[in-house]
């Protein structure tokens, strides 16, 4: 407000305390920024254009490029498998292996020396005793050498799928960028909990966990549940079960299943529960009726008062009398 009137879109004054100037499309430039990650698009246009990649991954017979860095800051137990193979070869045992045998150091090629250029090609033939001329240019610029790329080859992994999620995920969901877990099968999302596990990513793991409770049916729960108890996801084993159980003529469809033959710990775990199922439903019966039979009795108690009332009032008249 100056001089008593009110002006529109005034700028703040500039004083002791501290004012923002509005500057036009500054909301604009902000949600920008905060939507587009330019450290997200740039590592994910370097795999893309397999630009700069020194690993390799090699699984259902697929190659995936990748970068060793990248993998390193999302994983360090990647990282602690990185370390360790940095002589071209995978940990001797087991317990010294971060990645517990998932990948496996492919060798490489043996290193071929110098061969000797053809006669054909040497400066000044065989009958000239004057010694090749001599690029300069080319003994005082060292030659680049080509990097060395680590192959790995996944073990335990029956789909590429797999492990093309899991560099999504580190590529994309890793550096801020849009991402949406959606695998294409039970096998594929077995094979990310496997990944996950090795490569110690407990966000991934989390997604493929909660995969398993989502559409569920009689024909996929036997195999959700036989996940659940490889992995020991207890949680969400006592969770399926107790949706079953809220649907005996579910529980009876899957309870008959041929593939729950193969399962029998979890054949064990549903009887179990239909055991119970009826146990609870004969214990309900005899409650009704008990129910009813009490019900009965107190209705003849109440017809038979008016009787007696009458009997004790008819004795108390002949007692006067």
């Amino acid at each position: 407000m100056f001089w008593g009137t009110p002006k529109r879109n005034a700028a703040p004054l500039l004083g002791t305390i501290p004012v923002d100037l509005v500057l036009p499309g500054a909301e604009q430039a902000e949600s920008e920024s905060a939507r587009v990650s330019p450290l997200a698009d740039g590592v994910q246009g370097l795999l893309g254009r397999s630009d700069h990649c020194d690993i390799v991954f090699t699984v259902a017979r697929e190659r995936f490029p990748a970068h060793g860095p990248v993998l390193a800051a999302a994983s360090a137990t990647f990282r602690e498998f990185l370390m360790g193979s940095s002589g071209g070869s995978s940990p001797s045992d087991r317990a010294g292996d971060p990645m517990q045998g998932l990948l496996v150091v492919a060798p490489r090629p043996a290193a071929t020396g110098t061969t000797s250029p053809p006669a054909e090609e040497i400066s000044g033939g065989i009958g000239d005793s004057s010694p090749p001329p001599v690029n300069i240019a080319d003994a005082s610029t060292p030659k680049r050498q080509r990097p060395q790329i680590l192959e790995l080859h996944v073990k335990g992994i029956e789909t590429s799928e797999a492990l093309e999620t899991l560099l999504a995920f580190v590529y994309m969901a890793g550096t801020g960028g849009r991402w949406v877990y959606a695998p294409t099968s039970d096998l594929v999302n077995k094979d990310v909990l496997m990944l996950a596990r090795h490569f110690g990513m407990p966000r991934l793991h989390e997604h493929a966990a909660r995969w398993l409770v989502k559409d569920l049916t009689t024909a996929n729960v036997v195999d959700r549940l036989a996940t659940c108890e490889e992995f020991g996801l207890g949680l969400l084993h006592d969770k399926i079960v107790e949706q079953l159980t809220a649907n005996p003529a579910e529980l009876t469809v899957v309870s008959t299943s041929p593939e729950l033959m193969r399962h029998p710990r979890i054949l064990q775990d549903l009887l179990v529960q239909v055991a119970m199922l009826a146990g609870n439903s004969q214990q309900q019966q005899q409650q009704k009726q008990q129910q009813r039979k009490g019900n009965s009795s107190v209705g003849n108690a109440s017809a038979s008062q008016p009787v007696s009332a009458k009997r004790a009032r008819q004795g108390n008249t002949a007692a006067k009398v």
